[in-house]
């Protein structure tokens, strides 16, 4: 036997599926929940300015060399602080947002790798409903942290990035929960 096939013999891939699954339609939904939120934050900076996602003071001092930089990237900001702000919030929205097509692709392909393997496994089946209530747990908790720690800022900055990050946690709870139910009248 060749050294090649050995190594795929090693990693098992219909039982790594199998064995897997939870976790990975957790990261998915949580990847996708981020993604979402990142749109959200992308729509409120436009809505309500950028300081409700980003937060910064703009009192910030900033070294001649670190102003001219993030001026030639925001060329249309008036000063350094506004420049820095526009910084942050470009960060915040787009590191998130590329977290969607992140979640899709692993979605995709995972959905392609159980399609292959199993058409409808009983031992997968048989973990659903407690992988629903555990997204819903999941989800639910950080909706009520990301909401108290919105409730418990002491001023609009940066407040739009955890209102936002908790709708979606709240709609991704929402969505585990329902569905966990609806297995669970199912039988």
């Amino acid at each position: 036997m060749s050294v090649a096939r050995a190594r795929l013999q090693f990693w098992n891939w219909p039982d790594a599926v199998r064995r897997y699954h939870s976790f990975v339609t957790l990261v998915v939904a949580g990847l996708i929940a981020v993604g979402v939120s990142g749109i959200a934050c992308d729509v409120l900076s436009h809505l309500y300015g950028q300081n409700i996602i980003a937060g910064d003071s703009q009192s910030a001092h900033l070294s001649s060399t670190r102003c001219a930089n993030l001026l030639s990237w925001f060329p249309r900001a008036p000063d350094c602080s506004h420049a820095e702000l526009a910084h942050h919030t470009d960060e915040v929205v787009t590191y998130r947002e590329i977290m969607l097509p992140a979640g899709v692709l692993l979605a995709a392909s995972y959905w392609l790798a159980r399609r292959k393997w199993f058409a409808g496994d009983a031992e997968v089946a048989g973990v659903r409903r407690l992988r629903l209530s555990m997204g819903a747990t999941a989800f639910g908790l950080a909706a009520i942290a990301l909401f108290g720690y919105a409730r418990v800022e002491h001023s609009n900055a940066g407040l739009g990035r955890n209102l936002s990050d908790g709708g979606i946690a709240t709609i991704a709870a929402l969505a585990y929960g329902v569905l966990a139910w609806r297995r669970r009248a199912a039988g």
